[in-house]
């Protein structure tokens, strides 16, 4: 599934990056700003639900820091099937 992330739904968000490890299972990885709420996961997850439909999972898991590569960049996806 396609997931267009040109939209505001992130705007209280530092990173963030997908993360899957189980097939039809992605774990949304979040660095908040300080003005992240819990409205803005709800908002993140439905409009995560309403892409992905009933094909993927979604859940929020808020860290710290981003997953770097060796090379200390940051990928949006990453997979571990």
């Amino acid at each position: 599934t396609a997931l267009n992330m040109h939209s505001d739904i992130f705007k209280n968000v530092i990173y963030f990056q997908f993360l899957q490890n189980e097939v039809s299972k992605v774990i949304i990885l979040i660095v908040p700003k300080a003005t992240y709420t819990q409205n803005d996961e709800l908002i993140i997850l439905n409009a995560m639900k309403e892409k992905g439909g009933h094909a993927v999972e979604f859940r929020i898991n808020i860290v710290e820091m981003p997953i770097l590569t060796n090379r200390g960049k940051m990928k949006k996806l990453i997979k571990e099937l």
